[in-house]
């Protein structure tokens, strides 16, 4: 018995030093495993509001005139029509960006906004955003912007084969410093080496509307608040070659 004890004591002995030396041996490892995925991570930080902002407001003018005058000749033209496109004059009985009748054609103009808040020159800055699903977007302009529509499919009944195409929801691609623009491709095709220095802006501006939903009905078809975006998305890379990220606020619309 006293035997049997002293192989287990030995035995326990073993295998405590053997622990030791696999943390001892382990540990720069995983030091190291944990310096390198913090050096690739995107850094999420707090930031000044005014690094991004986006805004609305009502689009001005009538079918004759004015910002309204110019997106009608504007989504008038594209070829071929946007699918879900309302009939008739926006903002008729709105007179405010935020609380909107429902079943109404209403026009914001858009405008996102970034700002360099930091002492170093930002490189390859990209901003993301996208719509809720009731509304339509188109830029103003020739900016790099990639407009990308998400659409699904819808049968008019389960007699009839006839399939549509319905937009769910825009999603938006802006190459803050992007120099050359590939505009049938739309990518990018040249970089800023410089980029978005200490003090410098840039902005783009955009036409949402509301749409008809695959009912074909105006939206918004209910009372309630609703989203307009999820929040702009902003990312760069410091002189480091650390690329970090900033989240702008979202927008809300009260349909009444």
């Amino acid at each position: 018995m006293a035997l049997l004890r002293r192989r287990l004591t030995s035995r326990t002995l073993i295998s405590v030093i053997t622990a030791v030396l696999v943390l001892a041996v382990g540990m720069p490892l995983v030091s190291a495993y944990e310096a390198h995925t913090i050096n690739v991570t995107v850094r999420v930080e707090e930031r000044p509001t005014d690094t991004l902002v986006k805004t609305m407001r009502l689009a001005t003018g009538d079918e004759t005139s004015g910002e309204i005058y110019e997106f009608l000749t504007l989504v008038g033209s594209m070829d071929p029509p946007i699918p879900n496109f309302p009939s008739g004059v926006p903002n008729i009985g709105c007179d405010n960006a935020t609380n909107v009748p429902i079943n109404t054609f209403i026009l914001w103009l858009v405008t996102i906004s970034v700002s360099n808040t930091d002492d170093y020159c930002w490189t390859d800055v990209v901003v993301k955003d996208n719509f809720s699903a009731e509304l339509g977007g188109v830029t103003i302009g020739e900016v790099p912007v990639d407009v990308f529509v998400k659409e699904h499919s819808r049968g008019n009944s389960k007699k009839e084969k006839i399939i549509k195409e319905f937009e769910t929801q825009y999603r938006i691609t802006w190459y803050v410093t992007c120099e050359g623009w590939d505009e049938v491709n739309e990518v990018c095709l040249v970089q800023d080496p410089i980029g978005l220095c200490p003090g410098e802006s840039a902005h783009i501006e955009m036409y949402v509307w509301t749409k008809l939903n695959p009912a074909g009905h105006q939206e918004y078809t209910s009372p309630g608040t609703y989203t307009m975006n999820s929040g702009p998305n902003l990312k760069w890379y410091d002189l480091e070659d650390h690329q970090h990220s900033f989240d702008g606020e979202p927008l809300y619309i009260t349909a009444e």
